[in-house]
């Protein structure tokens, strides 16, 4: 799932991600799920469900509610356990 997002996003492309999932995310526009104000909309979302830290919990219909992100907004790309990735819809 993780292998996916890395073929097929870009550097250039805004992601945020739950805490563990850092690591798989383009961390030159890696942004904090908590301090999204003022910058444009991610194209990407990389989710754990079970993040310890429990505003960067992201599921298929759960994110926190003070990002300003909304899922509807964005397009279910694949779906294991408790990962989600996601991308913006056009």
């Amino acid at each position: 799932m993780f292998a996916r997002y890395r073929r097929e996003g870009k550097p250039t492309e805004a992601v945020i991600a739950s805490t563990m999932l850092f690591r798989y995310a383009h961390d030159r526009n890696l942004f904090w799920l908590n301090r999204l104000h003022g910058r444009p909309a991610p194209i990407w979302i990389l989710g754990d469900s079970t993040d310890p830290y429990a505003p960067f919990r992201i599921s298929t219909d759960t994110i926190n509610a003070e990002s300003g992100i909304r899922l509807e907004d964005y397009a279910l790309i694949d779906h294991r356990g408790r990962f989600v990735l996601l991308r913006k819809k056009e």
